[in-house]
This record gives structure tokens, sequence and C-alpha cells, in this order.
């Protein structure tokens, strides 16, 4: 029984009108629709389609029924709403529920887009277009070309080839799939690339955990190198705080300082902040003409040295910038470093002392005609000549990278010192008769200075460091010569390297210990060679050689399947020549008899004649009797359509069948009649879910 409903509303010039089924909306599996025109025939049978499949254009089906689909269900000027329900009557199970939920069942504002589902054994699941196809064939037709019933029976076997040739496919690629994996498991090399693989990943773990710890160690040091300086900067602040209020005691009833005396002091610290100043300048200088030099006579395709220290003018906000600049020369010094190491001007050196000696051992041979080992003298000498050339610009380059590495050096130091000068300034007099500082100030400087101290003695606690161990955590820390750079450093400079260094030490915990670190990598390998090595073969290694002549096969198969569907085309076409004919013969002769044996009887003019072969290429049925030729262009269009649709009934391919054949009044009653028992002679069988005729008549009825 199939149970439906649906409402059309369309836009008829200034009206819309809305459309409901005239038929009941109950009808059996097995049902011949009669109506006239405009009487909704043809869209219920659409509905059927557009229920099963959706709007799914990858669908292979004819082109005629997904426009009348896009039609129903995509139009600027219409709506469309349905539900369908298809139960087996024989099984007494509902099998499809399709749907789409929109305004006009109660919807608001919502479009469920068409949902159709299958029961199977009462469990509900979506039923996709592809799954659709893979259970079920639905045959649609409406006699709209007559004549062209030859193509439509071509295209019904080419069909069904390209379903075998997916089939063949997927089975070629799992046996492929069978046969790298046989094939991988057997290999010895496998298993040693593999164990090489892991001992790489060990390698290069172990050498991550030495970096990790050489990380962790520098990152203590200068923690505790930062907050030793800290504890010795806040205690001479306290020191300092506590002798003012020694003074301020003294000399609380007695001006200060004399204001000569002050701005002397001033001055002194202008001068050696100047000088500092001078030598600052003149390394930058030096540093910035080193690096113009690198890059004049580099030889690498990657200029490494994208940005120099950047030049400052000697402001009032210079003191605020020696930090950035130091960090800046930092950076570039460890690249330069680098890349002298890399360069291994040792080796460069040696090589360009061989090369002389061997120009200078040419030099006098090289006009002449003569050879070694096949080449000519004067092609050597200029192939040592080019050679000399191009290693005489990278020792210039080596050397010009140790001035840079050494300006560098010099530039980080009078930074340093200039840093210094301005932390020690003394501060500017107030010229003229100034009042007396209160003595409170002094007590409240002593009391900040004494807290800060405090503080710093707390934060330093965590590294180890005290009030009594400070000075020589700092004068130990300054004997390790690889920490001299660091220790130049402004403290705030000196806090963004250790922040630095503390994210590099999260980066490299992550390589090692990560989901997908070294120790993670490692164990999956470990496992894979403990797989590999394993006694355990695949449950077809034994047939490994059956297998491979199986793909063979299969490729074969495919080749010919490929070959047979290209000649199917021409025919269908009308452009298949007698020798496209002759070279496959037989498989021609096999199609034109399987589709006499699908037909088996033919009514034409009034008679009914047993078919012993379908002559593709000449159009025309071949009879039983030996001696009647039918072509297809002498047969009316009922006739035609009762061949075709017959041919599409019997040809079985183990799928469920929905067929819903309109416009079959053009067929003389006994050959409707025909195609109504077939319909219930398979449904009874089980082998059709649905079958469905439309004809032409008074009203909307259903027989």
């Amino acid at each position: 029984m199939i149970e439906y409903n649906y409402v059309v509303k369309r836009q008829m010039g200034t009206i819309v009108k809305e459309f409901h089924p005239r038929f009941p909306k109950q009808i059996e599996n097995v049902a011949k629709l009669r109506g006239g025109n405009g009487s909704g025939k043809s869209t219920l049978l659409s509905l059927i389609a557009l229920s099963c499949y959706g709007l799914d254009d990858n669908v292979n089906i004819i082109e005629d029924l997904k426009e009348d689909m896009r039609d129903l269900y995509v139009s600027d000027d219409s709506e469309f709403d349905f539900y369908l329900k298809v139960t087996d009557d024989k099984k007494r199970e509902l099998r499809i529920n399709s749907y789409r939920k929109g305004p006009m069942f109660g919807e608001k504002g919502v479009d469920s887009g068409i949902i159709v589902k299958e029961i199977v054994d009462d469990k509900e699941s979506l039923l996709t277009a592809e799954q659709f196809v893979r259970r079920y064939r639905l045959i649609y037709d409406m006699p709209k070309d007559p004549t062209g019933r030859i193509k439509k029976l071509i295209e019904g076997v080419e069909n069904s080839h390209k379903r075998y040739q997916t089939e063949i496919k997927n089975l070629a690629k799992e046996t492929s799939t069978l046969i790298r994996h046989i094939r991988k498991v057997s290999d010895p090399e496998e298993i040693i690339n593999e164990k090489a693989k892991l001992a790489k990943l060990n390698k290069e773990k172990d050498e991550a955990i030495e970096d990790q710890k050489k990380c962790e160690s520098l990152v203590r040091k200068l923690k505790k190198y930062k907050v030793a300086i800290d504890i010795q900067d806040t205690k001479r602040r306290l020191d300092q705080a506590q002798d003012d209020l020694s003074k301020a005691k003294r000399e609380s009833n007695k001006k200060g300082k004399s204001d000569r005396e002050a701005e002397q002091k001033y001055k002194e610290s202008e001068m050696a902040i100047s000088v500092a100043t001078i030598s600052f300048k003149r390394d930058l200088q030096a540093v910035n003409s080193s690096i113009r030099n690198i890059k004049e006579i580099q030889q690498s395709d990657k200029d490494i040295w994208s940005s120099t220290v950047n030049s400052i003018d000697v402001d009032k906000n210079l003191a605020n910038k020696i930090g950035s600049l130091t960090q800046q020369a930092v950076r570039i010094k460890g690249l330069i470093q680098a890349e002298i190491s890399r360069l291994n001007l040792d080796k460069e050196e040696k090589t360009q002392k061989i090369i002389d000696k061997l120009l200078r051992l040419l030099e006098e041979y090289r006009k002449e005609d003569l050879s070694i080992l096949g080449d000519k003298i004067g092609v050597i000498y200029e192939e040592l000549e080019g050679e000399s050339k191009l290693n005489g610009k990278k020792l210039e380059y080596t050397k010009e990278l140790k001035i840079a590495k050494g300006n560098l050096e010099d530039f980080i130091y009078s930074a340093g010192k200039l840093d210094e000068k301005y932390r020690n300034q003394a501060p500017k007099p107030i010229l003229g008769n100034a009042d007396d500082v209160p003595i409170e100030n002094f007590f409240d400087e002593e009391k900040l200075a004494e807290k800060k101290f405090k503080n710093a003695i707390q934060s330093a606690s965590v590294v180890g460091v005290t009030a009594e161990n400070f000075l020589s955590v700092i004068n130990e820390i300054k004997l390790d010569v690889d920490l001299s750079d660091y220790l130049m450093m402004p403290l705030s400079t000196l806090q963004n390297e250790i922040t630095g260094l503390e994210d590099n030490l999260t980066t490299k915990n992550s390589e090692i210990n990560g989901s997908n670190g070294y120790i993670a990598k490692i164990a999956v390998l470990e496992s894979r060679i403990e797989r590999m090595e394993s006694d355990e073969l695949p449950a077809l290694f034994d047939y490994r050689d059956e297998l491979e002549d199986l793909e063979s096969t299969l490729q074969n198969m495919q080749s010919d399947l490929e070959e047979k569907i290209k000649l199917l085309r021409k025919i269908s076409r009308g452009e298949a020549s007698e020798r496209d004919i002759e070279k496959q013969k037989g498989y021609y002769e096999l199609v034109c008899n399987n589709l006499a044996i699908g037909l088996k009887h033919v009514r034409h003019a009034g008679e009914m004649y047993e078919i012993s072969s379908v002559d593709l290429v000449g159009k025309k049925l071949i009879t039983t009797d030996g001696k009647t030729e039918i072509p297809f262009k002498m047969m009316g269009t009922g006739e035609s359509q009762n061949m075709h649709l017959r041919s599409q009934l019997d040809s079985n391919d183990g799928r469920c069948v929905i067929a819903l054949f309109d416009e079959v009044g053009l067929m003389d009653g006994n050959m409707i009649d025909d195609i109504r028992k077939k319909f219930s002679y398979m449904y009874d069988r089980g082998d059709l879910l649905i079958g469905w005729m439309a004809a032409p008549g008074d009203k909307p009825e259903v027989e």
C-alpha cells in the first residue's frame, strides 16, 4: 500500500493557486491510474521518484524524469510539500518513509529538505540516493520518442555494465591492497628501513633531551644571577637610604650640600655619559659597517642579515633604548657565529692552499695541447681558477663575519658601560634657595628601600639565593664565559631573554613528550616493528600468487568491459562499423540474444511473435520462424513501448524494482494486461515494490 499526500502552490499570473491530490491517498502497490490531462497522474509518478532519490544530480536516471522532478520541487513560481509511505503488503511491513516538511504542513519557517528513510527489521535509517540505487531499481518510462526505443535498450545494457565495472574496480582495489600488504610484510628490507628510522628518532630524542638539559641549566643560572643582582641593587639602595637618613639626622638643622658641589657632581656624571656615548656610537657605526660589508660579498641565496642594528641619535630617550639595541646585537651575533661554524674557515683555507699549488703547477702547461685523464689541461686550469675565485670569496666572507662578530662584542660591552653610567647618573641639582628636605622623607625612603630589599630576598629564595650568598653567586656566574653575552645585558633585556628561553623549554618538552613528540613516535614505530617481526602472516599469504593472478584478471576484465561499453555507445549513436561488430562479434550476438530472451514475445499488427534475436545495428527484431523480421520503425508506438517495458522488467539484477510507466494508453488492452500481469507476478515473488501505470481516462480513478 502507498499512502501519500502533497500540496503545490503555483503563482498563476496575479493569483496563487493550490493543487492537492485528485486520486485516493492510499493506492495499492500494483495499480493503473486513469485520468485526463491535468489530473495529476504524471505529478504522482514524479512524486514517487522524488521521494526515492531526492534531487541528487549524480544519480544515473533519465533526463526526462530529472526535469519533471526539478519542475516539481525547484521552481521560482511554485512551492511543494509532501509525504509518502510505502508498505509491502505481502510482508505486512513499512519499507520506505519519505517527506518534506515545510510551511504548508504547519512547520513555519522550516524547510527540512527531502528526507528519505528505509525501514528494515523495524529499524529506521536514512536512505541516501546512492544507497537507494544499490538496493532498488527504478524504471520510469514515458513514450516521448517511440522510434528511439533501440537506444534505451542499449542504454539499459550499458548501465548494467557500468554497475558491474564499478564492482570489479572495487574488488581489484581490495585485491591490490591485500597484495601490497603481503609484499610489505614479507619484505625484510622494510624492517631494516623501519629500524633505521627508529635509530634516527632515538638519536634526535637524545639530542633534544640534551638541549633541554642545557637550556634548563642556563635558565637556572640566569635566574639566580638576576635575583642576585636584584638583591645587590636593593641592598645598595637600602645602604644609601640608611646613610642618607644618618646624614639627615646629623644635619637636620643645617642645609645640605652646597649648590656648587651638587652641580659639579652632576656635570661630572654628564661628562662620563658623554664619553661613554662616544664609544657607544663609534662601536655602533663599526657594527653596521661590518654588516654592510657582509651583505655586499655574501654568497648565500638566503639573506640572513635582513636588518642591521638600528642607528640612534643621542637624545634624552637613549637610556631607555640601550636594552633593545643590545638584545638586537646579541641576536645578530648568534646568527654570525652560526654562519662561521657552518662555513668552516680552516677547511676552506686548506682547500685554497691546495688549489693555489695546483694552479702554479698547471700554469706552465695550460697553453699546450696536453690532457690528464681525458680532460685538457687548459680546461682543468680554468675550472680550478673559477673554484679558487669562489673559494676566495668564501674566505673573504668568513673573515668579514669574524670582524663583525668582534665589532658586535665591542658594541655590547660599550652598551653595558653606557647603561651603567645612566643608572649611576647623579640627579640634576635644584639651584636656588630651596627649602630643606624634611627628615620624614628620609625615614620613608629608608622604609621603602628596606621593603624592596626584603621582597628581593623572598623572590630569590625560590632559586636558592639569600642575603648571605648573593655576592658569591654573582661572582661565580661571572666566571662562566658562556654567559658573558647575557651578563652584559640590561636587567630588563635579560628578563626578556629568560622568558624566551622558558618558552623554548616548553616547545622542547612538547617535542619530546607531546602527543606527536619523539617518545610517542618511537612507541608507535617500536610497536610496528614488533608486528612486522612477528611470525603472524596475513590470512591470504599462502595465496599471494593466486591473488596476483586475480589482480591481473580483474584488470583485463575492466579493460574488456570498457571496450564493450564503447561498442554499445557507438551502436547507440549509429556509428558502429562492420569492423567494430566483427571485432566483438561473439559479444554482440550475446547481447542481441539476451535482449530477445527478455522480450520473449512481441505483439505486432494484431499477431504475437516469438523473438529469437534483436538486431541492434539493423534495428529490427528476428523471429523464431526464421522468415519474419520486424523493423523497429514499422512497429507502432504502443508496440515499441510494450517491447521496451517488458525488456526492462525481464532484466533482473537482484535489486527490488519500482516501475513507473506513464502514458501507457498508446498500448492496446492486451499489451497493458501483459504488463499488469508481469507486475503482479514480480510483486508476488518479492522482486517488485511498486508497479504503477498511467493512462488517459475521463476522470481520476485507480484500477
